[in-house]
């Protein structure tokens, strides 16, 4: 009886701090547990049932004089009261029902949301404590079953709206009702555990996202993590492959390959290594890969693992391969080609050409071109306003085919190229660069002159022919008209020209033919054309006579100079000549009107003698006009079907004057003199056809310029050089 006094006389905080003491006890257990497991334990919830009343104690008897009195020392009482009041782990009593708190220390209150115990045992109802459904019901059965619990987490909801993970070792008495145990705060420990969770989630996400495969090996060459993309390059599932070696999943060169440079890397070898290989994949295909592996330190530098990354290059290889030989190709093309390649910038200095460029230019080699060209405009254009031209299209258009300008070779000779450029832009959209292909085009525009030539002159005696005799009638005719001028036609026939052919042969003819029309043309001035219109008949065009003094005069010259003897290898032959003409505007308005009535004029001459000149609308002519009289425009009339129709068109004939100069028509309104000797000179030249860009192939605009047909004798088609539709013809050189 004595021993239940003292026993009953221990206070109640004493008992419960030792439960505390156990739960605690428990708590290391359950914490020891987790950590081996790895695992976390379930989330549980407090407890309550009501607490029975207290039975009430016998009254204490007196101890027996024999035995010792058993008590706790205020000392003790104090030592395990610091404990309870002070400790970090929470210590409680509730009821089974989990109506109300009968117990708890200040890091219980605190846990729960309370600021004192106070407020904690007045306000807690750990019934309404859980925040989760069902963690309650299963703490109960927990404690039902087996009377204790250690470690059973539960999830509480505070006064205040915040939450709390709490880890729960605690014990049932049945006999009074209650729970009694302890419980820590571990809310900081799982919420770092579910970002470390959240952190190899979205790790892992990201490894999933690279096409790339990726890896990570331990110390001991074995993977522990790779990305989707390596499990489907490789063929294995990530559960195949993890704890595995290079080994146990690639051929076997490769593999002891790959192992011992990775065990170099970990040994201490440079931090990052690469190298080709090849691998299987799947399908069994081989590809061509590189492997890159970099060292996986921990703070303290000691190596625990590689992370790499596999890139596959089979593709990348075959492209670079496919490159090199374009790359060939277009070199040998480049350096091979017989058109240039060139390569400037829109400055105008060259970069880049090939070796046909080069010899084009005059250069030795295309670095000899690159070096010594830094300004295309002043160095290698003909005319600098052309490249501005080129330059301003390349800029507008971005391309330009088959454009032809005159350049200027190293040497200072010229030459035709035919241009096809596409420009080259920066980011911004200015022009950059200019590449570019040149073809030298001389050849073909001087075989096209020759052609030209031919087409509008006579073989036999070099003069333009009778559709070059009927385009410049027909332009002299408009320019006359523009400026009121005069023209004159001669047209005349050979006498006795028959004999010489049918009793030396035809090449005595021609002979003949060519030295009279070189006399012919000798006679005329440079703003003249004399033409042959066919067998033994010649035309002569006069710009700007003054009248029909002047054109007797200019035919007797004619006549004489023709008279003279020419000495032949096969004879010594002489001919005459008999001339009819007509003036512009007196005989008629047309080329058509004018030659007819001078064809006319002609066989009068014929008819009378042969051997002399006779103007349209003379006496001779049958209208009564003299030589010497003003004659007014007559009615056109037809002519011998022989003269035929004139065409239209634009031709301008360069003769030279004879080398004494002489003159053979008054000089009038913007006439120039007889050019003299040099002229002359030229003069015996054949002619040649050379494009010309500006030449319009058409008569000159209706606007009047002052003196010769068109403006005198500085004008170009009176200085000797003829428009043949858009190509000049001019002497050779």
């Amino acid at each position: 009886m004595e021993l239940v006094t003292m026993t009953m006389a221990v206070p109640v905080w004493v008992l419960l701090l030792a439960g505390a003491a156990a739960g605690l006890g428990g708590l290391a257990v359950w914490a020891a547990r987790s950590r081996n497991s790895g695992q976390d334990l379930p989330l549980p919830e407090t407890l309550r049932h009501p607490a029975p009343a207290e039975p009430e104690l016998p009254a204490p008897a007196a101890p027996a004089q024999s035995e010792a009195p058993a008590a706790c020392t205020p000392d003790a009482e104090n030592f395990f009261r610091r404990i309870y009041e002070s400790a970090s782990v929470g210590i409680f009593r509730t009821t089974v029902d989990g109506d109300r708190v009968l117990l708890g220390n200040e890091a219980a209150a605190s846990m729960f949301g309370y600021a004192t115990v106070a407020e904690f045992l007045d306000g807690c109802r750990p019934e309404r404590a859980y925040t989760e459904p069902g963690q309650r019901e299963a703490l109960l059965e927990a404690l039902q079953a087996h009377g204790h619990v250690d470690g059973f987490e539960i999830l509480v909801a505070r006064p205040d709206g915040s939450r709390k993970v709490l880890a729960l070792s605690a014990s049932l008495d049945a006999e009074h009702g209650t729970i009694e145990g302890a419980v820590l705060d571990i809310t900081a420990r799982r919420r770092a555990e579910r970002e470390l969770q959240d952190s190899h989630l979205f790790l892992q996400t990201v490894m999933d996202t690279i096409p790339n495969p990726l890896f990570y090996k331990d110390g001991r060459g074995q993977f522990r993590h790779v990305n989707s993309a390596f499990e489907q390059f490789l063929g294995h599932g990530r559960r195949e492959v993890l704890g595995r070696t290079p080994g146990d999943l690639v051929p076997p060169e490769v593999a002891a390959d790959w192992m011992e440079r990775s065990e170099a890397l970990l040994a201490g070898g440079d931090g990052v290594h690469r190298f080709d290989t090849w691998l299987r994949t799947r399908g069994g295909t081989r590809r061509d890969v590189v492997i890159q592996e970099g060292l996986v330190a921990d703070s303290a530098g000691k190596h625990l693992g590689l992370v790499g990354v596999i890139t596959d290059v089979t593709d990348l290889k075959r492209i670079e391969s496919d490159l090199r030989e374009a790359w060939a190709t277009y070199r040998n093309i480049f350096d091979n080609a017989v058109d240039g390649i060139f390569t400037t910038t829109a400055e105008g200095r060259v970069v880049r050409a090939n070796a046909a460029m080069a010899r084009i230019l005059g250069y030795d080699s295309p670095d000899e071109l690159v070096r010594g060209v830094t300004d295309l405009a002043s160095q290698v254009y003909a005319s600098p306003d052309k490249r501005m031209e080129v330059l301003g299209r390349m800029q507008e258009e971005g391309v330009l085919r088959g454009h032809e300008i005159e350049v200027l070779r190293r040497d200072g000779s010229r030459t035709w190229l035919s241009l096809s450029l596409r420009a080259i832009r920066a980011e911004d959209g200015a022009l950059a660069r200019i590449e570019g292909v040149a073809t030298d085009v001389s050849e073909r525009r001087r075989e096209v002159a020759e052609l030209a030539q031919r087409a509008l002159t006579d073989p036999l005696t070099g003069l333009p022919n009778r559709v070059a005799f009927e385009r410049e009638f027909e332009r002299m005719l408009a320019q006359a008209r523009r400026s009121g001028q005069t023209v004159g036609v001669l047209f005349m026939d050979l006498d006795g020209f028959k004999p010489v052919n049918d009793t030396h042969g035809h090449q005595t003819g021609d002979e003949l033919l060519r030295v009279l029309g070189e006399r012919l043309r000798e006679r005329l001035r440079v703003s003249d054309m004399a033409s042959r219109i066919g067998g033994d008949e010649f035309g002569v065009l006069l710009w700007n006579v003054s009248g029909p003094q002047t054109m007797e005069r200019i035919a007797h010259e004619i006549i004489e100079a023709l008279n003279q003897p020419v000495d032949l290898e096969a004879c010594r032959c002489e001919v005459g000549v008999s001339i009819g003409g007509s003036l512009f505007p007196a005989h008629g308005e047309s080329p058509r009107e004018l030659i007819s009535r001078a064809d006319q004029a002609m066989y009068r001459v014929k008819q009378q003698g042969r051997n002399h000149f006779l103007l349209a609308g003379g006496e001779d002519d049958g209208d009564g006009c003299a030589p010497d009289a003003g004659c007014p425009a007559p009615a056109a009339q037809a002519g011998p079907e022989r003269t035929g129709a004139l065409a239209a068109g634009a031709m301008a004939a360069s003769a030279a004057m004879a080398a004494d100069g002489a003159a053979h028509a008054d000089p009038g309104p913007g006439e120039a003199d007889a050019p003299g000797a040099a002229q002359a000179e030229d003069s015996a030249a054949a002619w040649a056809l050379a494009p010309d860009d500006e030449a319009p192939g058409a008569p000159a605009p209706e606007s009047p310029a002052p003196g010769g047909p068109e403006g005198g004798p500085d004008d170009a088609d009176a200085l000797g050089e003829t428009e043949f539709g858009g190509f000049r013809l001019e002497p050779i050189e």
